[in-house]
């Protein structure tokens, strides 16, 4: 890209230096000179810049962050549990089987009774309380 200019590209030129220092020397002393009750005068923006500050401006409202921080702190345990205790691995065994057997044993003695509950239901059962009185 450099071979298609005739004169060789300086990075660092002084005079553009200089003028820019002169330039901002001038602007500062000509506000330092200003009366600071005078208002400023509005700089238009061009399109280009206003188009930069659209790339930048953030459009998201803030509770999208909120909502993905909460959806992260969800999904990734239930997927943990779903590929442990749920994905199928097959026939062999698999470092997950021993949590699944006692997942099982939890659930089945969660859903059984034990035989002080049996004997208490059959006892209520055999109550006179337990039937209700004939209506008329």
């Amino acid at each position: 890209m450099l071979a298609m200019y005739k004169r060789p590209v300086a990075l660092f030129s002084v005079s553009r230096t200089l003028q820019r220092r002169t330039i901002c020397s001038t602007y500062v002393r000509s506000n330092k000179l200003s009366d600071p009750t005078k208002p400023k005068p509005k700089i238009e923006k061009t399109e280009k810049d206003m188009l930069y500050e659209l790339e930048l401006a953030d459009f998201r409202p803030p509770w999208v962050y909120t909502g993905t921080k909460l959806l992260t702190y969800l999904v990734v345990p239930a997927i943990a549990l779903y590929g442990i205790f749920i994905y199928d691995f097959g026939d062999r065994e698999h470092v997950f089987q021993p949590p699944r057997r006692w997942f099982l044993r939890q659930k089945e003695s969660f859903f059984t009774l034990t035989p002080e509950e049996e004997k208490l239901i059959k006892s209520a059962e055999n109550s006179p309380f337990a039937k209700p009185p004939p209506s008329s």
